[in-house]
């Protein structure tokens, strides 16, 4: 990740703001496993935004955090991928290094790792 984007996601500021790591397979597009992984973690968000928001704009972010994952698992990958999605931002990242694999919901995306 560059630092124009590592600002630019820095900036965004909404809840809720998702972010989901992911650890995949360098040189591969996603297995059907890590798919599995990624789709577990989107259920995960999904339930945890349930009751929070409303139901429409938890099937929107839903339905981007998917588009989004497909939209990447056909591509060469690196060690991770980072998917970001809010109601007015979206973005995927490739990542150099392994993460802990998780999904965060907040006011601002997770860009520590």
């Amino acid at each position: 990740m560059n630092r124009a984007l590592l600002d630019e996601l820095q900036r965004q500021n909404s809840y809720p703001s998702i972010t989901l790591l992911l650890n995949t397979t360098r040189g591969a597009s996603l297995s059907a496993s890590e798919l599995d992984t990624a789709m577990r973690l989107i259920a995960q968000a999904d339930d945890r935004l349930d009751g929070d928001v409303s139901d429409a704009l938890r099937h929107h972010l839903r339905e981007r955090l998917t588009d989004l994952l497909h939209d990447h698992a056909a591509e060469q990958g690196s060690q991770a991928l980072a998917l970001f999605v809010s109601a007015d931002y979206v973005a995927g990242v490739r990542l150099g290094q392994a993460v802990d694999e998780r999904v965060t919901i907040d006011d601002t995306f997770t860009t520590r790792d």
